[in-house]
């Protein structure tokens, strides 16, 4: 197909044509046109092949010197610009000694494939040119000569790398992607190479690694902390080199800087802060603010758009603490956060707080003084930081410094014996320092006091606390030498325990009480003496608390599937405060998972509803007053179901009658009623081929027995059947025998012994009145032993096809009935017949007998020639032998002489 290369009309009687493809062959035809129309075109043109035009190739390109030793001459090129239109299959380096005009080939092959060459066993110091030319199938293209004269000497050369046109530029990396510069690099000899960063351990954040030729930095992942500027230093005798790569990392933010809070008042304050450094080479476009109490684990945000780098927050509680954090964010997302160094308190300028209180001194020694006092009731709006103790010698009038301590107890010490001191202890908060209070004078010698007691640390002298709490009892005192404490309870000492004790100091005694107990209830004292006489105080502790268990058992009226009455009485102890309600919970699984029933409930007693149906249920009952609930009541098991269970399997079930259409099933009644009236039974059948069953009846049958309609002629069919009372349906009785749904082959008739052993009976009998539609083809016989629970056992495998059968194997003594059945062409087996009266194994013995028949008893004549028969009637138990003679002599059988022998006939025939 011919298609046209130029839109315009050519004025020109040529024209160039650029959209060809290498290798295909072209035929172009030209037309010519005027302003009648279009001529014809010109025959086409010889096929042309667009391709390059062929020839030699161009002259190789940066053609140098890369390393010279003494005897040798490295070389490096490039290849053509154009390869001539043929494939380039080598090289040809040439080397002429400076003084001559004749260049050789450096080299003993014909041509080098490689753009590189060392030219060896070369004389030291000899200047030599050189030059490298192209070669394809045309020809040797035009040499590149090497720049200058070449001297082969050992070289030393400054160190030198070339980084890549992308790492010229500021390289823009996003966080998490690896970091990778590849730099070679050259020198002679070859460089120290050193890797820096300002504000990064490159040995451990980075992988270097330095070959002959290259140097190459890797950073595995990427984060804002990698953005700067990386340094290269390359270092040898001959000089050194550094070159730098700039790194830009597309990341979040790093923490915001110099993060303060001021103006701070009782519910506002100022948060400023300057911009990151690290601003994840993106432009910060807000600021996220939080806040939160020093207690607290989790952050509350401020503001999440904060444009400018401070902010006023105004919603503060007066006398709370408070941390404050701030995150910036880019288009990346948000950054690290920054944190305020310590709380601040949101409260107004700070007030010196107000003098401790209750100062007084607690001992007295020769050299020494121990003051105590209470924090004062207001500390002027910032906690207090520290106590200030001075003391004062009467006789000099200057107040001396001892120590600024956080404790409320301190030892003033080295004091001069017999001299007068007067202390004064004052309250430092954060901006301010309280006025002090003074006790004293006082002398410094040994004290004797008399023992007295203060109770002011504890409330009333009738302590009321809730069950549970941690107690700490303090009693102050004032004795001297030390005094013997001895706690009391009731009329006796107190025995301490885990959870009581007592501790004591030199001026006051403690009752600790962990986890109070209502049994720790009761009168308690204290008594205080030394030398000089004894004090004593006492209280009374009250322990309110949960009840106690409710008092069991839990009694159950009222049973049913869905329904249970719980009764119980209630706890003996209501805990010291009225019962207000009662906790009913109610498990299925034993105890190990609860649901609450009511938690409502105001009696002892409670109607559960919506139980499930033979689920066993367990129920705990717990009170419970202002103070909380108390222990459970655990109660027994019960099952959710009637007072009587549903009936046992019924008995039995067997195929009395069959049909093409219909079966008649007789069963016995259950075992067991289950404790009420049996109100009907329930029957199903299924075919022997399928899995399911289905209900032969629709309603209830009343009697033992059942009429199943509906059968299809030919299948096999087997019954069962559940009983049902008040309690609902029983299991299912055993299946029945699978019966074919045929008229039925009657038993067979007239089934008789005829001979009993001690471990064989032979039975008889005669063919069945009907065959059910289908011959006989054989006879099941049955036994059992007459013993309580055997079953019928068959006594032969298949069928037998004979109107008689001796079993064997029976057991000697064994008392057995027997039975017969039919079983016709089509694979039904007919009905059984009457068993037989029962018959012991045991032999039964009678002597042989023999009587000659009537035609042969005196004389038998006969012609001669002819055959003679004699017969003879014979019985006995056990068989007798049967031995034929004549005129005293046993007769033998011969081809002559046969013997035939019944268990009633002996026939002997001569011929």
């Amino acid at each position: 197909r011919w298609q046209r290369i130029n839109r315009a009309l050519v004025k020109d009687t040529e024209l160039a044509h650029e959209d060809l493809t290498e290798g295909l062959e072209y035929d172009f035809r030209v037309a010519a046109e005027n302003e009648a129309g279009r001529g014809k075109f010109s025959p086409p043109c010889m096929p042309v092949l667009a391709r390059d035009p062929v020839g030699k190739p161009h002259a190789p390109q940066n053609a140098e010197v890369l390393e010279t030793t003494k005897t040798s001459v490295s070389l490096l090129w490039q290849p053509p610009v154009s390869d001539g239109g043929s494939k380039i299959y080598g090289y040809i380096v040439e080397k002429r000694d400076e003084t001559t005009e004749e260049w050789k080939k450096a080299h003993s092959l014909s041509t080098i494939k490689q753009c590189e060459l060392v030219v060896p066993d070369l004389e030291e110091g000899k200047g030599l040119n050189f030059r490298v030319s192209a070669v394809n199938e045309h020809g040797v293209g035009e040499p590149t000569q090497v720049e200058g004269i070449v001297f082969p000497r050992d070289m030393a050369a400054p160190p030198e790398c070339k980084l890549d046109a992308s790492l010229k530029r500021t390289v823009t990396v996003k966080a998490g992607v690896p970091l990778r510069f590849y730099v070679p690099v050259r020198g002679k000899p070859f460089p120290k190479v050193t890797w820096v960063k300002d504000d990064s351990d490159l040995e451990n954040r980075a992988n270097i690694e330095i070959s002959e030729v290259a140097t190459q930095l890797v950073i595995v992942s990427t984060n804002r902390r990698d953005a700067g500027r990386f340094e290269l230093t390359l270092e040898n005798p001959s000089g050194t080199k550094t070159v730098g790569i700039n790194v830009k990392v597309i990341d979040t933010p790093g923490p915001v800087e110099h993060i303060r809070v001021r103006d701070v008042t009782r519910n506002a304050a100022v948060i400023a802060w300057a911009p990151p450094l690290k601003d994840g080479s993106k432009s910060i476009t807000h600021y996220i603010l939080e806040k939160k109490e020093p207690s607290r684990r989790t952050w509350t945000t401020q503001d999440a758009n904060i444009v400018k780098t401070s902010y006023r927050i105004t919603n503060l509680v007066e006398g709370n603490n408070y941390l404050f954090r701030v995150l910036a964010v880019n288009d990346i997302g948000i950054g690290e956060p920054a944190e305020t160094p310590a709380p601040i308190l949101a409260m107004d300028q700070v007030a010196p707080p107000e003098p401790p209180r209750k100062l007084q001194i607690v001992e007295i020694t020769p050299i020494s003084v121990t003051l105590t006092w209470i924090r004062p009731d207001f500390d002027g709006g910032s906690r207090i930081t520290s106590y200030l103790i001075e003391k004062m010698e009467t006789t000099k009038g200057e107040w001396e410094r001892c120590t600024a301590i956080n404790a409320t107890r301190y030892c003033v010490s080295d004091l001069a014996p017999h001299d007068e001191y007067t202390f004064r202890v004052s309250a430092q908060n954060v901006g301010a320092t309280s006025d002090p209070v003074e006790v004293g004078p006082v002398v410094a010698k040994e004290q004797i006091y008399e023992p007295t007691v203060d109770m002011s640390q504890i409330p009333s002298d009738v302590m009321v606390v809730k069950e549970g709490i941690d107690l700490n009892l303090p009693v102050l005192f004032r004795a001297w030498p030390k005094p013997k404490i001895t706690w009391l309870r009731g009329l006796g000492e107190l025995r301490e325990s885990d959870s009581m004790i007592t501790k004591n100091t030199k001026t006051s005694t403690t009752l600790i009480v962990r986890k109070i107990r209502k049994a720790d209830a009761g009168t308690y004292a204290v008594e205080i003496s030394n030398k000089l006489g004894s004090a004593r105080a006492e209280f009374t502790l009250k322990v309110l608390g949960k009840p106690s268990p409710c008092n069991g058992p839990v009694d159950f009226e009222d049973v049913s599937p869905e329904s249970i009455t719980l009764t119980w009485k209630p706890p003996d102890d209501d805990g010291g405060a009225p019962i207000s309600n009662y906790v009913v919970e109610k498990s299925d699984n034993r105890g190990i998972s609860w649901v609450y029933v009511s938690s409502n409930v105001k009696r002892c007693h409670l109607r559960v509803t919506k139980l499930t149906e033979n689920k066993e249920y367990i129920f705990r009952i717990s009170a419970e007053n202002k103070f909380g609930t108390g222990k459970t009541l655990l109660s027994t098991s019960i099952l959710a179901k009637l007072p009587f269970d549903p009936p046992s399997a019924p008995r039995d079930v067997t195929i009395s009658e069959a049909t093409k259409e219909a079966m008649h099933l007789c069963w016995a009644a259950p075992s067991s009623d289950g404790g009420s009236e049996i109100t009907g039974y329930m029957v199903e059948r299924k075919e022997r081929a399928g899995s399911r069953w289905m209900k032969a009846s629709r309603y209830p049958v009343k009697k033992c027995e059942f009429q199943s309609t509906g059968l299809t002629q030919g299948k096999e069919y087997a019954h069962r059947v559940l009983a049902l009372n008040a309690a609902g349906s029983g299991p299912f009785s055993e299946i029945s025998d699978f019966v074919y749904a045929f008229d039925p082959v009657t038993p067979p008739q007239r089934v008789r012994l005829i001979a009993v052993t001690r471990s064989s009976v032979t039975l008889r009998w005669e063919p069945p009145i009907s065959d059910g539609g289908s011959k006989v083809i054989g006879y099941i016989v049955e036994r059992r032993l007459t013993k309580e629970g055997e079953k019928w056992v068959a006594v032969h495998p298949g069928v037998i096809n004979d109107f008689k059968y001796c079993i064997k194997g029976l057991m000697m003594g064994g008392r057995y009935e027997f039975r017969v059945s039919a079983k016709n062409a089509a694979g039904i087996v007919g009905m059984k017949s009457d068993k037989t009266p029962p018959v012991v194994c045991k032999d039964d013995l009678a002597p042989p007998r023999v009587a000659m028949d009537a035609k042969n008893k005196d004389n038998v004549e006969i012609m001669k020639g002819q055959m003679l028969s004699l017969v003879a009637a014979i019985s006995g138990k056990p068989a007798p032998d049967v031995v034929w003679t004549k005129g005293n002599r046993p007769l033998i059988a011969s081809p002559k002489i046969k013997f035939k022998v019944t268990d009633r006939v002996a026939i002997v025939t001569i011929h």
